[in-house]
């Protein structure tokens, strides 16, 4: 993609700190892979999924905003379609800030599923929280009952009810829900 750029100045110092970032993501998966023998599989696999997911959203901010300048000043014929930018940022980038109308919808709605979520969450009691972080965390019914002192049973109830009220219908569900409220 970045050999279709001109060969000005400007374009030029884009491809460099562009490569520049790429090194930097790179170093950062390296230093998080060694950690892999010092933490658990789920705990590297959350910190690998925050620190690809910042870096993108950063690495977007940051190059493709050069980027649109520079196709104001430097390419005053090159059309950004909107629609692609807009797929792009619901189906790819889900946290990429854009400027485009689609995204900023897209950002309400991303919005409103959040406070949602939220909502759905506060209705479950105290002892329904527990379990629901219990379950997110892979743990398994006979688990969550001897870390809580109670029954098979109990948990199950507890479960039932999280499922109901979070409107999921498996673990990978939750799961999902769960990553919108962190």
């Amino acid at each position: 993609m970045m050999e279709l750029l001109p060969d000005t100045p400007s374009c030029q110092a884009h491809v460099k700190a562009h490569k520049s970032a790429h090194e930097g993501i790179a170093k950062q998966l390296k230093k998080l892979s060694l950690q892999v023998a010092n933490e658990s599989p789920r705990e590297v696999s959350a910190l690998m999924l925050r620190v690809v997911g910042d870096w993108l959203g950063d690495h977007s901010t940051l190059f493709d905003t050069r980027l649109v300048r520079l196709g104001k000043s430097d390419l005053p014929k090159v059309d950004f379609d909107g629609e692609l930018v807009a797929m792009l940022d619901q189906h790819v980038f889900p946290n990429r800030p854009t400027r485009s109308k689609a995204s900023s919808n897209a950002s309400a709605a991303l919005r409103g599923k959040k406070l949602e979520v939220r909502g759905r969450f506060e209705s479950l009691s105290p002892a329904q929280r527990q379990v629901f972080w219990l379950v997110v965390g892979g743990k398994t019914n006979r688990e969550i009952g001897n870390a809580l002192g109670v029954s098979v049973n109990t948990i199950k109830t507890h479960r039932a009810a999280i499922f109901q009220k979070m409107d999921v219908k498996s673990v990978l569900e939750l799961v999902k829900k769960a990553d919108v409220l962190r």
